[in-house]
């Protein structure tokens, strides 16, 4: 009678919980199947919270085609809340299901079960029950046999839960499993929690013709349970070739959804001819899909063909292979990845055109016989033969044996090597040999260095803030960040569908990179200044950001799910009349550098430290920059302001800088590239910020400060002190002359133009852009004419003189400086009514600014901000003040009666900072912990219930 009840409960069970839909999801890669195990611990995580959601995100993330389940609850109880989690996670999917009960429950609102389960994208074709032998007084065990129909193919899988205690019992139920699988036909599945440690020995029971996936295709962290490796997935031989990759998903969902990690394989489909795709069929196969997704314009294809001359050179490149920086040659090799994009991309009118290959034939012949190579080891090793292999990589089936040789000879000069991009960029020429050899070794090693450099690191790459480090601790934004940015996503969208597809963490890492960091450096498609370093090339600004900006185009296909986010970003930047969606005030603290961007503004200061490098000069280039990461702003409105100014530039008069005017070389020194100080940094809350930095150089020293707010910028100077008679002098901005100047001075509103000089308080308007100076002070102002040459900054450019009408404002301290400074606003996107007024009636006021102390206070904003160079005190007003027992920094926020208090400290060399709050004759004191860990911003903060100040 029990065993009736049993059998009627199971049919009831198989009823009520196989759905077989008729439309079901897709997977990113039709060329792919995602296999997955994941006992479910029936929604309850790490944290002993049950949510359904998170599994079904941890599923919906990795792409899974077929899922089998354990742990499974249907109706079960209230730890589930008596729901049907397969038929649940079947509806968020949109898959298929079928739940397969192992352990029945009788309760209040009727019957439940706790089995197995599958989920599928593809058809559910049947299923069986099979109860497997379980011990008198153990947990009944089940296992689930399911066909899925994946293109006219079925495939049977066996999903299972084995006995966890009991080493009889298990041997058992394996051996059952193991006649089932006998019985059936190929391809066959075997997967599940099998609670057994890969020596176990019932693991050993499976025999040698199924075939443990992780042990053939596996990487990563193999742990399933704890410490434990548990889970698994095996198939037949008739499916070995096919696995492409087997990894145990480890990333913050996983990590807290269940208590085990799932388990995922990846086979290759078979295709109508049921042939094989090996992993580096795939790898090429991806990456030829990569490289065609650049856009190509017939047009200039056409004259590339009708231009190359008859020994494979084009007339209007010179082939001179001497120079360290940019060499003329390369044009040639870019050409030729245009004509192989276009012979091989179907929208392109010489797709598969003869012309176009006999074009391509001859330019690889001419550069595989004329042995180009360069004085600079980056074309030898990097420069030449990535752009080789693009056109190789794309070519392959189109090349004789001469060429392919004469192309592994050109790739053959990289090894891997270094750090941070360099590393990518080596690896990558290594893993292209490896392809284009078929040589699974080299591949191997070349995609796990490219992985290995895709991560949150101190060292050369990405920054816990999102800046990029590379030949130091200096940022790179621009250029190898840039660099790195090109290369990565086509590494990840390559590997996909191999054993090599990244984790959705490194894609998670690239895409913050992305959105908390490159982003934010351009506006209206360019560059900020500060981000290319040396690299000031004529029109280096607009080019690199349109580098930027096509890879954006380009991951909406790497991280589909993002696109819009992407897209966001070319909205901005492609057409100007697009409002600025991206405001706030961002501080890349690792950097020593702050992006403060406002509806139609942008400013930003570029500064070093001890800590952080702030230029270089290599292979001739930025032979003038030596004080451009002292402070350096720029303020932009349309992106136009400095357009191709550095030749003509006052190089002691980079915006922003103080400066003694030496006559001693420009030229950045690796010693010059630092200041002695580590007292350097800002603070930022999202929305206001400010940097600071205690200049201290062989030839002058200084306090400088730079306040954002939403409409004004505060800038103070002070302790200035020169320690040689050269004349010292802040700029307050250099740049293009566009337009009237206006100037308000001794009561009059004139029209200015030339050269001028103040004593007096007054304020100046040019192009969009309000100048205050409040207080009496040395301000001279140069309206006129600046030439130079492109090769006094970068020696390798043009040497033709260059002429540019420039707006020069700056203050002039005089020679043998003792503890001068400056006080000025800058206001953004105003007018000269809006300066006047401001000058007339400010609303930011000055609270302090001596060599110990500088704060502003802003009613309007509600902020107030504070720089401490020692302990001391600021009185707010006459009734309030704070004191510090610590040198620090400080923003006070007032929102929504409350007080946020920010605190940071760039050294780390305090733990603690103490406060003291006093007003109207109350005093309290705060104590803030600040962040130790490196990988941590150097602020932390506070939130009062009340108001203060």
């Amino acid at each position: 009678m029990n065993k009736m009840k049993i059998r009627i409960i199971l049919t009831i069970a198989f009823i009520m919980c196989v759905c077989i839909g008729r439309s079901f999801g897709k997977s990113n890669d039709a060329n792919a199947i995602r296999i997955m195990t994941y006992n479910i611990h029936w929604g309850e995580g790490r944290d002993k919270i049950h949510n359904i959601e998170r599994i079904a995100q941890v599923i919906r993330e990795s792409n899974a085609d077929i899922i089998g389940l354990q742990e499974v609850d249907n109706h079960f109880s209230h730890r589930s809340e008596f729901i049907n989690q397969a038929a649940e996670l079947g509806r968020i999917l949109n898959m298929n299901y079928f739940h397969c009960p192992s352990v029945p429950r009788k309760h209040l609102r009727g019957k439940g079960w706790f089995g197995n389960a599958i989920l599928s994208r593809y058809p559910i074709k049947s299923t069986k029950l099979h109860k497997l032998p379980t011990q008198k007084g153990f947990e009944q065990r089940t296992c689930l046999e399911a066909k899925v129909e994946i293109d006219g193919i079925d495939y049977n899988f066996f999903i299972t839960h084995l006995c966890y205690t009991n080493i009889p019992n298990r041997s058992g139920q394996i051996e059952y499993v193991i006649k089932l699988l006998e019985k059936t036909n190929s391809p066959k599945i075997l997967m599940g929690d099998l609670n057994e440690n890969p020596n176990g020995e019932c693991l050993n029971m499976i025999p040698p013709e199924m075939i443990n996936t992780f042990d053939v295709a596996g990487s990563g962290n193999p742990f399933t349970l704890g410490t434990h490796r548990i889970d698994y997935i095996f198939v037949d031989e008739s499916l070995q070739k096919r696995i492409l990759n087997c990894k145990v998903l480890h990333n913050d969902v996983t990590d807290v959804a269940s208590d085990h990690w799932p388990v995922m394989t990846v086979l290759a489909k078979a295709d109508v001819n049921s042939a094989v795709i090996s992993q580096t069929e795939t790898l090429k196969k991806n990456m030829c899909e990569y490289l065609i997704l650049q856009e190509i314009k017939d047009d200039d294809i056409a004259n590339y063909i009708k231009t190359l001359r008859e020994d494979g050179t084009w007339a209007d490149i010179q082939y001179i292979n001497t120079g360290l920086g940019e060499i003329p040659i390369v044009h040639h090799l870019l050409r030729m990845i245009e004509m192989s994009v276009a012979y091989n991309k179907t929208q392109c009118r010489y797709y598969k055109d003869k012309q176009c290959l006999n074009a391509i034939n001859k330019a690889l012949n001419h550069w595989i016989g004329a042995k180009y190579s360069s004085p600079n080891w980056w074309w030898v090793k990097i420069g030449f033969p990535r752009r080789i292999g693009f056109a190789a990589m794309l070519m392959q089936n189109e090349l004789s044996q001469e060429q392919m040789d004469g192309v592994i000879k050109i790739l053959e000069a990289a090894g891997i090597e270094g750090t941070g991009q360099n590393k990518v960029w080596l690896a990558g020429v290594v893993c292209m040999r490896g392809m284009l050899l078929d040589k699974p070794e080299l591949i191997e090693t070349a995609m796990k260095a490219i992985e290995s450099e895709l991560r949150i690191t101190t060292d050369e790459g990405i920054q816990p803030d999102f800046s990029f480090f590379q030949h130091g601790p200096m940022q790179q934004f621009a250029n190898y960040g840039l660099s790195f940015l090109e290369d990565m996503p086509m590494w990840i969208y390559a590997a996909q569908g191999t054993k090599y597809e990244y984790d959705k963490s490194k894609l998670s890492i690239l895409r913050d990179y992305i959105l908390k960091g490159q982003q934010w450096v351009i506006w209206n498609g360019r560059y900020d200044i500060s981000c290319v370093g040396r690299h000031l090339h004529p029109d280096s600004v607009v080019k690199k950001a349109a580098v930027l900006l096509d890879n954006c185009r380009r991951m909406q296909f790497v991280d589909p799910d993002n696109a819009s986010s992407y897209k966001t970003i070319l909205a901005r930047n492609l057409n100007e009349r697009n409002a600025n969606d991206l405001v706030g005030n961002n501080l890349f603290w690792r950097s020593d550098y702050i992006v403060h961007r406002r509806e139609n503004y942008f400013c930003s200061v570029k500064m070093c430290s001890n800590r952080v490098k702030g230029t270089e000069s290599i292979l001739e280039e930025n032979k003038l920059g030596k004080y451009i990461a002292d402070g350096a702003m720029y303020v932009y409105l349309s992106g136009r302001e400095y357009e191709n100014i550095f030749p003509v530039w006052d190089w002691y008069r980079i915006p922003g800088t103080t400066c003694a005017r030496s006559g001693l070389s420009l030229k950045p020194t690796e010693k010059s590239s630092y200041i002695k100080s580590d007292f350097v940094g800002g603070v930022s809350d999202g929305q206001y910020g400010f940097a600071f930095m205690d200049l201290q150089r062989d030839e002058i020293k200084g306090r400088k400060t730079w306040f954002f707010f939403d409409s004004v910028i505060a800038c103070l100077g002070a302790g200035i002190e020169s320690l040689s008679s050269y004349p010292v002098t802040t700029s307050v901005n250099q740049c293009l002359l566009n337009g009237k100047v206006i100037t308000g001075y001794e009561g009059k509103t004139t029209g200015i133009s030339g050269e001028h000089s103040f004593s007096k308080p007054l304020w100046l308007h040019h192009n969009g852009i309000g100048y205050v100076f409040p207080e009496s002070s040395n301000v001279k102002l140069s309206c006129g004419t600046q030439s130079g040459k492109w090769t006094d900054v970068i020696g390798y450019s043009s040497d033709k003189p260059v002429s540019k009408d420039v707006f020069s404002l700056f203050i002039d301290h005089g020679t043998n400086v003792k503890d001068s400074g400056y006080e000025y606003f800058i206001l953004p996107d105003a007018t000269a009514g809006k300066t006047s007024d401001f000058f007339k009636s400010p609303y930011v006021k000055v609270l302090a600014n001596n060599r110990t102390l500088q704060a502003i206070q802003s009613d309007k904003d509600k902020c107030i901000q504070i720089v401490f160079y020692s302990p001391g005190t600021c009185q707010i007003s006459e009734n309030s003040q704070i004191t510090t027992d610590v040198p620090c920094a400080l923003m006070i926020r007032k929102e929504n009666n409350k007080t946020r208090i920010i605190a940071a400290d760039p050294t780390r060399k305090q733990q603690l900072i103490h406060l003291k709050l006093s007003q109207s004759g109350k005093e309290e004191t705060i104590e803030i912990k600040l962040p130790q860990n490196e990988f941590e911003p150097t602020a932390a903060s506070v939130e009062l219930e009340y108001m203060v100040f």
